[in-house]
């Protein structure tokens, strides 16, 4: 056992490993080199199956108080450290980091070292409540970066970013490859982004609006909305495909898309109506985390929908439904 000759009491867990010599479990001390360097990627692991983190995998901080790991991987065999069946440790969590940060440079090859660790780190799965033992969480891949280097810093960078690598979008109209995140979204743009989203499915027939030429980019888009139900039009003859969409319309295409899923619980926002077109979807929007509103009370039916809110939305559907 421990016994104080002098100074403070102070406590210390102790463990440990193999026939290494006794180790302290407290946080300050965990961390050894190199995994307490401030400049690196420190890695821990968790079990493959569970995630839950492996008794060996030390925590920290470092000894300047650095948050570390700054992340967690999956012990066990990685392709890339293959030396037999039956070997596992922070050495097989590590390489799945370094795969992560390949594909990252490879999409984006000059993001700096500080923008691939934030974007590793902002995309795992603790990044809003990480901890000393395994940092910013187990890594998630998420969205690779796309060439549109202006949305950088973005609150919605990572929906846009989504929206350019899954083919969404591949621009704006006046500005080309630019996304141009605070524009409204107009209904021709809308019908393409969900169409898109669901694969471009082809019409079985074509809508009959009058607004909408055969030889539209957006028209197979809008006959898919259309056969489907997603939209009736802004009248029973016309599309209006240069007009934008309010955050009303957008709940109720997005709650169509999804095939009018019932039984949400009230979303209690002020400003929604209980007999409008649109309340079951804005209940229904909350419920599935696709909005969180743009207050806590209110959903603001008649703002308009910007391109960055549009990808945001769709990106929200993608992984939280999925």
């Amino acid at each position: 056992g421990l016994t104080r000759r002098s100074g403070p009491v102070t406590t210390y867990e102790t463990r440990t490993w193999d026939t290494s010599p006794l180790q302290f479990a407290n946080p300050a001390a965990s961390i050894a080199v190199p995994g307490n360097v401030a400049d690196v990627i420190t890695v821990g692991a968790v079990n493959w199956d569970t995630e839950v983190l492996q008794p060996y995998s030390a925590w920290g901080p470092n000894h300047m108080g650095d948050r570390k790991p700054e992340v967690v991987g999956p012990d066990l065999v990685a392709t890339s450290a293959w030396v037999g069946p039956d070997n596992a440790g922070t050495s097989y969590a590590t390489p799945h980091v370094a795969g992560l940060v390949a594909m990252i440079l490879g999409a984006a090859p000059n993001l700096t070292p500080a923008g691939v660790k934030e974007r590793i780190i902002s995309r795992a799965s603790q990044a809003d409540n990480p901890d000393y033992k395994h940092g910013w969480g187990v890594i998630r891949l998420g969205s690779l970066p796309s060439s549109i280097t202006s949305i950088r810093g973005h609150w919605a960078e990572e929906a846009v970013d989504w929206a350019f690598t899954a083919g969404i979008t591949d621009g704006c109209v006046t500005l080309g490859a630019l996304t141009c995140p605070e524009l409204a979204v107009t209904r021709d743009e809308m019908a393409q982004f969900l169409w898109r989203f669901r694969g471009t499915q082809l019409a079985t027939v074509s809508a009959t609006f009058n607004d909408v030429a055969v030889d539209d980019s957006y028209g197979p888009a809008v006959d898919w909305l259309a056969e489907t139900g997603i939209t009736l039009g802004c009248t029973a003859t016309t599309y209006c495909p240069a007009g934008t969409v309010t955050r009303a319309e957008m709940a109720a295409f997005l709650w169509r898309l999804e095939g009018r899923p019932e039984g949400s619980a009230p979303a209690g926002f002020t400003d929604v109506p209980a007999d409008s077109f649109y309340d079951d979807a804005a209940d229904w929007l909350l419920a599935s985390g696709t909005t969180t509103g743009c207050t806590t009370t209110t959903y603001c039916p008649e703002g308009l929908v910007t391109r960055a809110e549009m990808f945001t939305f769709l990106h929200r559907l993608q992984y939280q439904l999925a």
